[in-house]
């Protein structure tokens, strides 16, 4: 063994004698010494002359190092201070992600009084216990008294340290174990009286110690100050204690703290009946279940409960209807009152949350249907857009050839054959191009099974099926020459009188072809209508013969343009775009049908849609000629084009 850096034998002291060396130690009892043989002296004296040399070496080196540290001992003292704050990050950072933190709303307004309002905020200490905890919404500021009541071992004190904690945390710069949207102001100083300060030793009971934080509180708070307080004056008279916590209350709001507070006493309850700087609050207990909730209701007080939690901890039954007995009327119908606010207030968090769940499940449902009409919307018109693609490339090979024959005929060259046969194509594309063509064939399929509807009999709040929406839908607006915009729930659509059908189980009325009130369409042509440069209507009746396009074209006489529902399109009210995407379509439809002249309505108003419609008539190949309307077809409010064949 070794003592004082010496390496000994212990040896019986009655026979050291014959083992010389020399003695360093004995020992408690004296029955043993501790001899280093004489052998192993001179080797002692050397090693403790090389520990010397080894300390004295070790002394030289720290003594460079230090020498050489002190150089740069201004950045390895910033280094070290940004070591430490990275590593309080680093754990604050696993602190949020382990608890579910958040960083509360600050408020910068100074003049603001100082709040802490957190919403489902958990007690972080016992979460890292590993204890399930119940989350709840409290709130208190400056000039405030939160006065939490409800049963023994309910939870009220749990509240206190949860406020206290995450004031002290926001004052680290650390997030809170609180949801998004919670406010909690830095604090400048938190002020507490939790738990039990009796002590014999210096002779002060529970009441004294209390009241001897009370006194140390009152003196230190002010705007700024939180006051966290437990079961404030008890532990003496109940009435004077009441009276006493009662005082020391309104002195602190007064002060401009803000005060939260446990208690039992029924009167600090009543505070808040008639101050509005008294907030009730209350952790509730389930009587079916004789159990704590420990969720804290903003805005009720607590029924305390003791009965009951008496029960719960195993006080026999006779006992507790003895003491049931005991109890003031007005006692009892105080409980009965706050419990049955209790149960109400539960209900109705019961009934919110399902209606909040119903009303989710409902928007959820709505986003999809939103998505799938999207998606068959965005279906429906790629597939009519490349049809329409196909049918207009169609469309302009059928007027090449018939242009084709044109110059044959005027050349003196053409053949009969030929022309019915450019004729025919025209007739055939023009059959593939109207409303309800191949176009929109599932459309012409629901079509057939319902009625068309007389232009004139269209009406704003008619209802209408309309089978490019496959459904049904409500006449918004009416446009002169047949145009329409529909409605089918948030969607709105411009369409024509042809484009629509009678709705399903509509009355029926007359049609394309019935008689009406003003004249008979016969084989031999239609009642068309004139309009003045008021819009008024004369009864100008046109002849229409069904024979070929080259017929048409000889009949009329393209010099003096005749007005008529047929030639006439309405683009008021719609937007640059939507007009001349609505004029090229009627246009197109008009070469098909044969018709030589157009008119274009879009009225006067600032002239943005009139000079947006020529601007695009002038670039369309369709367009031979165009002017203004003379003053009995709507002056400069119409275009009159002449179409190309």
């Amino acid at each position: 063994t070794e003592r004082d850096g010496r390496y000994v034998l212990p040896v019986r002291s009655d026979a050291h004698e014959r083992f010389p060396g020399i003695v360093h130690a004995t020992s408690a009892s004296g029955a043993t010494v501790f001899v280093e043989p004489r052998a192993l002296v001179e080797m002692g004296n050397r090693l403790k002359m090389i520990d010397a040399q080894v300390a004295r070496e070790e002394e030289a080196i720290y003594a460079a190092l230090t020498g050489k540290i002190a150089d740069v001992l201004p950045s390895i003292t910033h280094a070290a201070a940004a070591l430490t704050h990275a590593d309080v990050r680093r754990a604050s950072s696993k602190l949020a992600k382990d608890l579910r933190l958040s960083f509360p709303e600050v408020p910068a307004d100074k003049s603001e009084p100082p709040v802490i309002d957190l919403i489902a905020a958990r007690h972080p200490l016992l979460e890292l216990e590993g204890v399930s905890v119940v989350a709840s919404d409290m709130a208190v500021k400056s000039g405030q008294a939160m006065i939490i009541s409800g049963p023994n071992a309910g939870g009220k004190t749990v509240v206190l340290k949860t406020l206290g904690i995450a004031a002290l945390m926001v004052r680290a710069g650390l997030p809170v174990p609180a949801a998004e949207g919670s406010r909690v102001s830095v604090f400048e100083v938190v002020l507490t009286d939790v738990g039990d300060d009796q002590s014999l030793r210096t002779n002060l009971s529970t009441f004294s110690a209390h009241v001897q934080n009370l006194s140390r509180i009152l003196d230190e708070t002010r705007r700024g100050a939180l006051v966290l307080l437990d079961e404030l004056a008890v532990g003496t008279d109940p009435r004077e204690g009441e009276a006493l916590a009662a005082a020391v209350l309104d002195s602190l709001c007064a002060r401009g703290g803000a005060v939260a507070t446990t208690t039992h006493y029924e009167g600090l309850k009543a505070l808040a009946l008639g101050d509005p700087r008294f907030l009730n609050a209350s952790v509730g207990f389930d009587l079916a279940a004789m159990s704590p909730t420990f969720k804290l209701a903003m805005g009720i007080p607590g029924a305390s409960s003791a009965l009951a939690v008496a029960r719960r901890f195993g006080i026999p039954g006779p006992v507790l209807e003895r003491a049931t007995r005991f109890l003031s009327r007005e006692t009892v119908t105080f409980e009965e009152m706050v419990e049955k606010l209790a149960a109400e207030r539960r209900a109705l968090e019961l009934a919110r949350a399902d209606a909040e769940r119903e009303a989710e499940a409902a928007r959820e449902k709505q986003r999809e249907l939103d998505q799938e009409l999207a998606r068959l919307t965005s279906k429906e018109r790629g597939a009519i857009t490349k049809e329409g693609e196909a049918l207009m490339a169609s469309l302009r090979r059928a007027r090449e050839e018939l242009r084709a024959a044109q110059a044959k005929l005027r050349g003196g060259k053409p053949s009969a054959e030929d022309i019915r046969a450019a004729a025919k194509g025209i007739e055939a594309v023009s059959q593939k191009t109207r409303i309800g063509g191949e176009l929109e064939p599932k459309a012409q399929a629901e079509a057939v099974e319902r009625r068309a509807l007389d232009p004139e009999s269209l009406r704003v709040g008619m209802r209408v099926y309309v089978p490019r929406l496959r459904a049904e839908a409500e006449i918004v607006d009416v446009y002169p020459g047949g145009g329409l915009r529909v409605a089918a729930g948030p969607l709105k659509l411009t369409t024509t009188a042809g484009e629509v059908r009678a709705a399903e189980g509509a009355a029926e009325g007359v049609g394309p072809g019935a008689q009406g009130a003003e004249g008979t369409e016969g084989a031999e042509g239609e009642k068309a209508w004139r309009r003045d440069g008021r819009g008024k209507r004369s009864g100008h009746r046109i002849h229409r013969h069904q024979h070929s396009t080259a017929q048409l074209d000889a009949a009329a006489d393209p010099d003096i343009p005749i007005q008529t529902s047929d030639n006439t399109i309405d683009l008021r009210g719609l937007r640059a775009h939507e007009a001349i995407a609505m004029s090229e379509q009627f246009l197109d439809r008009s070469l098909g049908a044969g018709r030589k002249v157009a008119f274009l309505i879009h009225g006067h108003g600032t002239g943005a849609l009139r000079d947006a419609v020529r601007d695009a008539l002038r670039g369309s190949r369709v367009v031979e000629k165009m002017r203004p309307g003379e003053s009995n077809e709507g002056g400069d409010g119409v275009t009159v084009v002449w179409l190309r064949w």
